[in-house]
């Protein structure tokens, strides 16, 4: 059981939306991406500053712990808005070449 759909599935939903619907999406990943690694970055400040008094040096590893599922989780959705991106650059293209 796959935790998202198939390559497949996902270029016949980009495929299926308007250029500006594709760029729409795009944006939309890009900013959630950006979203998760502050939350990231907020986390593990938070959880270092808050810990430091109590456990002193191992609160670094605490805050990467802690932070590290937002940061490494948001490498899925920068990659989905590169393959949206190739996949929009091909269609465009592919519209391009009919045209000529």
């Amino acid at each position: 059981m796959s935790c998202c759909p198939a390559k497949e599935e996902q270029k016949q939903k980009c495929l299926s939306m308007t250029h500006e619907e594709r760029l729409a999406h795009i944006k939309k990943r890009k900013c959630q991406t950006y979203g998760m690694i502050a939350a990231g970055c907020a986390s593990f400040g938070g959880l270092v500053g808050g810990l430091w008094n109590q456990i002193g040096a191992g609160a670094i590893g605490a805050g990467f712990g802690g932070a590290c599922g937002l940061i490494f989780g948001s490498c899925g959705l920068l990659e989905e808005a590169k393959r949206y991106e190739k996949w929009d650059a091909e269609a465009e293209a592919d519209i391009a070449a009919e045209k000529a």
